[in-house]
């Protein structure tokens, strides 16, 4: 099939179909994650034998695991005292699969002590690139209600993204990172002045992103 042929993703669907281990799994077009569940010393890792029944499926249907895209994390005290690390033995030379403390997972900065600050990270400075544009624009004499769509599309959206898992996380100083990125693009839009966040968002007719949540 032709490369970004208008089927090739419905296809690529209807080929991984029949992917079941016997972990929880869950799919999304190419991306793939093994998930189980550990009680803390009651429990041994099944992971490298649901890698070993991976390996194996994707033999058999003529694919083959990016190792290098694939990688293992730990969440919560079971971290303190990991299993062995993960490794494909099916080849002649062993490949570990490597443990990593940060993961970005669809778009989601994933911490294995659940903090999210490397998230609040990420999109800071990815909404602080953009707010570079919104000057611009403002500079170019664009009306309020012009550069407010442009916030919500461009900017807001960056911030609110996925906030239904992770906004209930935040710590205070966490949340109030998100919240003066709001502030400074909404003081760009409209002249300065003396005015609370949540009143700028009244005035915008806007809600907050915790209240989204």
């Amino acid at each position: 099939m032709p490369q970004g042929f208008v089927l090739g993703p419905v296809s690529f669907l209807l080929l991984i179909d029949d992917l079941s281990l016997q972990c929880l799994i869950h799919k999304y077009v190419d991306d793939t994650t093994l998930t189980e569940l550990l009680i803390n010393g009651s429990h041994v890792s099944e992971m490298q034998t649901f890698l070993q029944l991976l390996q194996a499926w994707t033999t058999n249907n003529k694919m083959k695991i990016n190792y290098t895209k694939t990688k293992e994390m730990i969440l919560g005290p079971l971290a303190r005292q990991p299993p062995q690390p993960l490794s494909d033995g099916s080849s002649s030379q062993c490949v570990f699969i490597e443990r990593v403390y940060h993961f970005k997972l669809l778009g989601i900065n994933i911490s294995h002590d659940m903090n999210w600050q490397a998230h609040i990270d990420a999109i800071s400075h990815k909404a602080a690139s953009r707010r570079h544009f919104l000057k611009i624009l403002k500079k170019s004499s664009l009306k309020p209600h012009h550069l407010l769509h442009f916030y919500i599309t461009v900017i807001r959206s960056v911030l609110e993204y996925c906030s239904v898992v992770w906004h209930h996380g935040l710590t205070k100083a966490q949340s109030e990172t998100s919240k003066a990125i709001q502030r400074r693009a909404l003081r760009i839009i409209y002249p300065p002045c003396r005015i609370s966040l949540r009143s700028l968002f009244h005035n915008c007719i806007l809600s907050t992103i915790a209240a989204n949540t």
